[in-house]
């Protein structure tokens, strides 16, 4: 509306147009799906921010994973034993944040997805959070954990 109560209109065939705002959400990229994410295969692959703080946090995690098995094989000494042909593969996906690593995920292996350990393993990794604190949110990475 102009100053005269009137409205303002562009003259036919005029190329006036206000610029749009951009959509952030958008034209920013969207991180690749899970599947897309190479796995690692060490810890050091993760960089020097995480490396440290995943390897620690494993160590920590892997005591609970045991103490987890033990208690399991107590309650119920009869049940098969899958896991004890060897080790087993877990693809953790791990979500770098501000000051932590989030475990938002467990994928299992082709080989001893299965049994005790296994599940000792998905109970005591998913949702898990490693303090890191050169960790920024950023990049998700996938990292193969081999349990004996």
């Amino acid at each position: 509306m102009n100053r005269d109560g009137g409205t303002i209109q562009s003259p036919p065939g005029s190329a006036l147009a206000l610029p749009r705002p951009a959509n952030t959400a958008a034209t920013a990229a969207a991180p690749p799906e899970w599947p897309d994410i190479p796995v690692a295969t060490s810890v050091v692959e993760l960089g020097p921010a995480l490396s440290q703080a995943v390897a620690d946090g494993l160590v920590d995690a892997r005591a609970r994973i045991e103490r987890c098995v033990a208690l399991e094989r107590r309650r119920a000494p009869a049940v098969p034993r899958e896991d004890e042909a060897g080790p087993i593969g877990l693809v953790l996906r791990l979500a770098p944040r501000s000051g932590s690593v989030h475990v938002v995920g467990v994928e299992p292996r082709a080989s001893g997805g299965s049994g005790v350990l296994a599940d000792c393993a998905r109970r005591h990794l998913d949702g898990d959070t490693f303090p890191a604190p050169a960790a920024a949110a950023g990049r998700r990475h996938r990292l193969l954990v081999t349990l004996p």
